[in-house]
């Protein structure tokens, strides 16, 4: 039987405490993004080698990243399927360079 990670298994419980005052379209989104991207690669690397610490941290900032992406979409009335390359620059430019780099595996997962 595979080590269970407590850590990476709270993740969940806290994903549906984020989501309680966002819209559901958010959620929609940030629930397979976590559970079927971000969770099942934390989840296959804890099995090949010790988790850091810092695993659960770094899955909740690139959900918080990719929420605060989606509330910026809002603002702006702009749907995910009308997005171009120039929006995503905009956002871009206005995001530390550690938001932009956490954002690159949502843009991945919405773009396939």
């Amino acid at each position: 039987m595979e080590e269970r990670n407590e850590d990476l298994e709270r993740i969940p419980g806290w994903l549906e405490h984020e989501l309680a005052d966002k819209p559901a379209a958010h959620a929609s989104l940030a629930r397979p993004f976590l559970h079927w991207f971000l969770l099942r690669r934390a989840r296959q690397r804890a099995a090949m080698r010790r988790h850091p610490a810092s695993a659960d941290r770094d899955l909740r900032r690139r959900v918080s990243v990719a929420l605060d992406f989606l509330a910026w979409t809002d603002q702006r009335g702009l749907a995910l399927a009308d997005l171009a390359q120039e929006h995503i620059d905009d956002w871009i430019a206005g995001a530390t360079s550690q938001r932009r780099y956490l954002i690159r595996y949502f843009e991945l997962v919405t773009r396939s």
